[in-house]
Parts: C-alpha cells; structure tokens; sequence
C-alpha cells in the first residue's frame, strides 16, 4: 500500500492522463487508508497522492469524493498518536486539506469548521515552503467561503498567519482582510493580549492597523 500510494502520487504528479481511469477506485481506497490509520507511512502516501491528484483533476471531478476524503483526513487527525511519525503526518495531512481548498474552496469552506482550529495549530509550526504558501491559498478560500469559522477561533488564525513570514505577496492582502476583519469585533482587544508577543510583533509589522 505504501509504495502503490507513492506511485500514485508520482503519476498525479507527472502523468495524470494515464492515472485518470483508475480515480474512482484509487481516491476511495485513499480515504479508507486514511480512515483506517494503520501506519503513519501509508497514511502520508495516500494523503500526498490526494493531495496531488487534486491539482491536477479540478473541483468538478473531486466534488464527487470531496465529503468521504475530508472527513477521512479530518478523522486522522484526531486519531494521530503524539510522536514525530505522526506529527510529519499531521502536516502532511493539513498541507493535502490546504490544496483541497485551493481547488473546491467553496465546498471546504463547509467542512472547514471541522478543523480549522487543529489546522492552524498544526500550519503554524510547519517550515515555509512551496507546499505551505499553497496550503494558504487554500486556507484564504476557506476562510472567504465560511468567514464566521474565522471568527471562532481568532487566536489560532492569527497565530497560524504571524507563521507565514513575509507573506508572498498575492497572499498579503487576502490575509490583511482577514486580520482587519477581526480588528472590527469587540473581541479583538482581549485577542490581543492572548496572543503571543512574538505573534504580536510580527503582525504589527507586516499587516496594518492592528494593534487595539
């Protein structure tokens, strides 16, 4: 299973028109390897191969598989087990949930309040790289299609922005929106003070008009 879900991975990758006829079989095998969380391995594969093959196929083919692979990812995320196997996964995992936003940003932004708070906590660690600044591409989307989720958890969105530092620039404003947005609750005073100073002086300085 781990070496069938790598290869499907590089076939997404780099030759998704020999793959295609296989989807309806391989993405719901993906989801079950994940429900099942057998081995940290061969569910990072089959996350990674999901990941992959959404680029390529589009929101109209996914729309299909969307609700049994989210929930699939949502469910190993709760089930990881504390150890550096399994937090690599729990990335892994995030960074795939990022890209499904970035290709159905509509639909995730219904499933989004299932994790978004793990998500950010999870994003926020994580090194920056391509696979990141696309995961919060995807996130934007998210946020955009269900901002109240936002809302719920403005500690762990603000901390898991301040992480994407500097922002690359088609993500700036995006994010400033959203970092505005929170500006204008009544919460946003006492937000403040729970946030990280670190936190604080890194949104002070690359967004506007923070600060209460």
């Amino acid at each position: 299973k781990q070496s069938a879900f790598a290869l499907a991975g590089d076939s997404a990758k780099h030759c998704i028109q020999y793959l295609a006829p296989f989807l309806p079989q391989l993405l719901p095998q993906c989801a079950k390897a994940l429900r099942e969380n057998s081995s940290a391995t061969v569910s990072n594969n089959a996350s990674w191969a999901v990941g992959e093959i959404c680029i390529k196929v589009g929101s109209d083919f996914m729309s299909k598989y969307l609700d049994e692979i989210v929930d699939a990812l949502v469910s190993t995320l709760r089930s990881a087990q504390p150890s550096h196997r399994q937090a690599l996964l729990m990335q892994n995992v995030c960074i795939t949930l990022g890209r499904l936003g970035v290709v159905c940003g509509q639909q995730m932004g219904k499933k989004f309040g299932d994790f978004a708070q793990v998500w950010c906590i999870i994003m926020k660690d994580v090194r920056i790289d391509g696979e990141k600044m696309t995961a919060f591409q995807g996130f934007v989307n998210m946020v955009n299609a269900n901002p109240q989720v936002a809302l719920t958890y403005p500690v762990e969105f603000s901390g898991a922005i301040a992480s994407l530092c500097p922002p690359p620039p088609q993500l700036h404003q995006p994010l400033q929106q959203i970092l505005s947005g929170y500006k204008q609750t009544p919460q946003w005073p006492q937000t403040w003070q729970k946030l990280p100073q670190d936190v604080q002086m890194i949104l002070s300085h690359v967004y506007s008009g923070l600060e209460p």
